[in-house]
C-alpha cells in the first residue's frame, strides 16, 4: 500500500512537471499565444518585414523567458501582474535580437558600442528593431531595478560576444564550458532583475 501511494505521488508530480514544461514547450500553449500577440502588435508593427524564421525563434525565446520569470514568482510566493508578464515577453524579444546581431550579423564590440551610443546612425532594420526592443524593456524599469537590469544585460551581451568564439577549435573544453555558463548565468540574472523584488528577498521554500 505504501509503495502504491509513493508511486502515485511520483506519477502525479511527473504529470505536473510535464504540464509546466509544456507551457513553453508547446506552440499551442498560452505562453506562445501571448508571444505571438506581442510580435504581431509591437514587433511587426515596428518592422513589417521581420523574417519568419526570426519571428519563430523570437516566439520561443519569449515563451521561455515568461516561463522562467513565472517560476521566479512561484519561488518568491507571489503572482505576476499582466504588465509584468508583458515585460517578460518583451525581454525575450530583446534577448533574441541580442543573439541575432552577434551570431548572424557578426557585429563586433566596436560596432555594438556605436550602436548603443549613436542609435541615430543605425540603418539596418534589425539593429533598429534591437534598439526599439531595448528601449521598450528598459524604459519600464525604475531606479535600482533599472541599474541591476542594465548591468546584467550588458554582462549577458558581453557573454554573447564571447559565445561567438565557442566553436574555435583551439579553445579547450573548460573554456567553452565557461563561455556557456556565463551566457546562461547572466541571462538568468537579467531575467531575475526584472521581477522587481529585492535580490536579498528570501525564497519561499514551503
Amino acid at each position: 500500500m505504501h509503495k502504491l501511494i509513493k508511486n502515485s505521488s511520483i506519477f502525479f508530480r511527473l504529470i505536473l512537471a510535464l504540464r509546466q514544461i509544456n507551457k513553453f514547450n508547446s506552440v499551442r500553449s498560452s505562453y506562445h499565444k501571448q508571444a505571438k500577440k506581442i510580435i504581431r502588435n509591437q514587433i511587426i508593427t515596428h518592422y513589417p518585414d521581420l523574417p519568419n524564421q526570426l519571428s519563430l525563434k523570437m516566439q520561443w525565446y519569449m515563451a521561455e523567458c515568461l516561463f522562467t520569470c513565472e517560476a521566479y514568482h512561484q519561488l518568491l510566493g507571489h503572482r505576476s501582474t499582466m504588465a509584468q508578464r508583458k515585460l517578460y515577453l518583451q525581454s525575450g524579444a530583446l534577448i533574441t535580437l541580442c543573439d541575432y546581431v552577434v551570431d548572424e550579423l557578426k557585429m563586433d564590440v566596436g560596432q555594438i558600442k556605436q550602436l548603443n551610443t549613436h542609435p541615430e546612425k543605425t540603418k539596418s532594420p534589425i539593429t533598429s528593431l534591437y534598439l526599439y526592443c531595448n528601449q521598450l524593456v528598459m524604459k519600464q524599469l525604475k531606479n535600482d531595478q533599472f541599474i541591476k537590469a542594465d548591468h546584467y544585460f550588458n554582462q549577458f551581451f558581453d557573454a554573447q560576444l564571447q559565445s561567438a568564439q565557442q566553436h574555435n577549435p583551439s579553445l579547450t573544453k573548460d573554456a567553452v564550458d565557461q563561455i556557456c555558463k556565463a551566457k546562461c548565468g547572466y541571462m538568468m540574472l537579467f531575467l531575475r532583475s526584472l521581477i522587481g523584488a529585492d535580490h536579498n528577498c528570501p525564497l519561499k521554500t514551503s
